[in-house]
């Protein structure tokens, strides 16, 4: 397993739903592997995932808005596919919770599957992302948040304005 230093992705590409662990804190510095993955797998008509967050130690808004994102962009399809989410802790659900998410993602109560091992998932790699590339995710992911609950409009404004005027 990872130290909170050194977060993992660990995905299952080839299973239904696919499945990803989260192993650490997901960030801005680590997250633009995730939303690749989504966003490959979304144009592959891949349209379910099952995400487990029994190891993560706490995701920022830029995680956040990333499943923002791909939520947002499954609902755009015909069909329409869903993000689930399982294994949060208490903190991780209050986070989801405020920032609207859990009206477009699906939470599971029950505990998530734990056929994702080591051995069999595959780990994302991380990216180097030009300064260019890492404020288009930034904005990206706080205007998907914005998005799905206007009321989140104040807590990323001065962040989005000052993206934008750099």
């Amino acid at each position: 397993m990872a130290e909170e230093y050194d977060p993992v992705f660990l995905v299952d590409p080839h299973s239904e739903p696919i499945r990803i662990r989260i192993y650490g804190r997901a960030n801005f510095l680590n997250c633009s592997p995730l939303r690749t993955f989504f966003r490959k797998m979304i144009a592959k008509n891949r349209h379910s995932f099952e995400l487990d967050f029994t190891d993560c130690t706490g995701m920022d808004s830029t995680c956040l808005g990333i499943l923002a994102g791909a939520a947002l962009d499954l609902k755009r399809n015909k069909p329409d596919g869903v993000i689930c989410l399982a294994g949060l802790s208490d903190r991780n659900l209050d986070l989801i919770k405020n920032l609207g998410l859990h009206r477009i993602v699906q939470l599971l109560e029950a505990p998530p599957h734990r056929g994702l091992s080591w051995e069999v998932g595959v780990h994302l790699q991380s990216e180097n992302l030009t300064e260019e590339k890492k404020k288009e995710m930034l904005m990206g992911a706080h205007e998907d948040l914005v998005e799905v609950d206007r009321k989140n409009l104040p807590k990323f404004e001065n962040l989005l304005n000052f993206l934008r005027s750099e």
